[in-house]
């Protein structure tokens, strides 16, 4: 159907602009285009969306976003002050040449509203917005790591206190090399992720909820013992991402040092590594799990290349699933060998796949 101009200017009129809002909400990035060349109104309530949530991973579309942003700078609205999130993700950044990354460092002070921003490249480092910049309402912020900014990264995390989710990835250089990042401080911190030895810089006050750690080395005790006093009293998701890791030893020292724990999820951190088999298998981790009170959720996650279990591998890990729950009735979902086990009264696999 194909509106008249009479019936278009009587929609836009009448409709509130609540309304028109919520259905621009609908649309993607790229058909906001339309409508933003249509009217004044629909303009400006179809820009903010358009440039709210800016994802970035090509260099033409980088340079297309600072030279609208700079011939906009000067004007009553810029629009940089609709930028809510920001990303810039490249695998291989090579390209990136240290002009655009200054381009990109200036454009990203003028969007004082963000509240989430993303920088994750291998070899491009923005020192300079981590040394000047400040962002009132920052919420979420991934970063990647490198030694050179191991002193400015923190002095930016810290500096922004609003930070309630904060992600740091070490590059590939980082990781074959051993440095120490300065304290970084979050009063408001309940989402993290990182490898397992940046936990050491890390200071909050019992916050954390949410908690992805991966493990490289299968030395896992510094890093809990230093997880342990930072983690919330009530609830606590903890995802460990690891090849080698010794399960029991693992249980074990949970249960001793973060017994509140509600979530635990263990994930293959690399698809080539070998299967997890022998991880739970006979795997006796009854004793710890008695001292887990609050555990709901156990989960063996993308350890298998197939699903496929036969009726008699299945009655196995009923067995097993079921020993579990004794020895911790808590337990609501069990997640083993690519099924998942959920507890409603009894032992059943939801959504179980169709065996070929």
């Amino acid at each position: 159907m194909v509106l008249t101009r009479r019936a278009y200017k009587s929609i836009v009129r009448w409709l509130p602009n609540e309304v028109l809002s919520e259905v621009l909400g609908y649309m993607s990035q790229p058909d906001l285009l339309a409508p933003c060349r249509t009217s004044r109104l629909i303009n400006g309530l179809a820009t903010p969306l358009l440039y709210g949530s800016v994802t970035l991973s090509e260099i033409p579309s980088m340079e297309k976003f600072v030279s609208v942003l700079n011939k906009y700078a000067d004007s009553p609205t810029p629009l940089s002050r609709h930028v809510r999130e920001f990303s810039v993700v490249m695998f291989d950044d090579s390209s990136m040449y240290p002009r655009l990354a200054h381009q990109i460092t200036t454009a990203l002070s003028h969007c004082r509203n963000l509240h989430s921003l993303t920088l994750l490249l291998s070899n491009t480092h923005f020192s300079g917005m981590l040394r000047d910049s400040h962002f009132p309402n920052l919420r979420t912020f991934r970063y990647g790591v490198s030694p050179d900014v191991s002193t400015v990264l923190p002095a930016f995390i810290t500096r922004h206190s609003t930070i309630n989710t904060l992600a740091m990835v070490c590059s590939t250089s980082a990781m074959e090399r051993d440095f120490d990042l300065d304290l970084i401080q979050l009063p408001n911190l309940k989402m993290f992720s990182a490898d397992s030895y940046l936990i050491q810089s890390l200071v909050c006050d019992q916050t954390l909820q949410n908690i992805c750690i991966y493990f490289f080395y299968p030395d896992f005790e510094a890093c809990l013992k230093r997880l342990a006093p930072l983690v919330c009293t009530q609830k606590l998701r903890l995802l460990i991402k690891a090849d080698e890791i010794d399960a029991r030893a693992f249980f074990k020292y949970v249960a001793d040092s973060i017994p509140q724990i509600t979530e635990l999820t263990f994930q293959k951190l690399r698809d080539s590594a070998p299967g997890a088999d022998r991880l739970v298998e006979h795997l006796q981790i009854e004793t710890q799990l008695r001292n887990l009170k609050h555990l709901r959720v156990l989960e063996f996650d993308n350890f298998e290349e197939t699903q496929d279990r036969t009726e008699a591998e299945r009655e196995m890990d009923l067995s097993l699933v079921k020993q579990w729950s004794a020895a911790c009735p808590s337990l609501i979902s069990i997640l083993l060998h690519g099924y998942q086990w959920e507890y409603k009264g009894i032992w059943d696999i939801e959504n179980v796949p169709l065996l070929i």
